[in-house]
């Protein structure tokens, strides 16, 4: 678990399930609620609230003790929780932009 975060004392814990009942596109499923973690996580920090995305899929231990604590039916994947409140210590901005890391017209 990442330092500093206290799941048991956030204000809300959001579980995102994949539906396999109602994907549109079957195989891309890891990607939607990818892209949907992230949309949660930017618009938490947009509210000035803090957020912490804890993978669960696809490690099978972890899905499935979510799924039986929280009744979850067998066509739903519990993909991840994010934990989120206000934060006990405001965090530091680390810049982690590499220069040498990008590249135009080639590899």
């Amino acid at each position: 678990m990442p330092s500093g975060v206290d799941f048991v004392n956030a204000s809300h814990l959001i579980v995102t399930l994949g539906n396999l009942n109602r994907a549109k596109v079957h195989g891309m499923i890891e990607q939607d609620l990818g892209a949907c973690n992230e949309n949660i996580l930017l618009q938490a920090t947009h509210e000035g609230l803090g957020a912490v995305w804890l993978g669960f899929h696809p490690i099978e231990d972890r899905t499935l003790r979510l799924k039986e604590y929280l009744n979850i039916p067998d066509y739903c994947i519990p993909f991840s929780v994010i934990c989120v409140g206000y934060p006990a210590v405001e965090s530091q901005v680390c810049l982690r932009y590499d220069k040498s890391k990008v590249h135009f017209d080639r590899y």
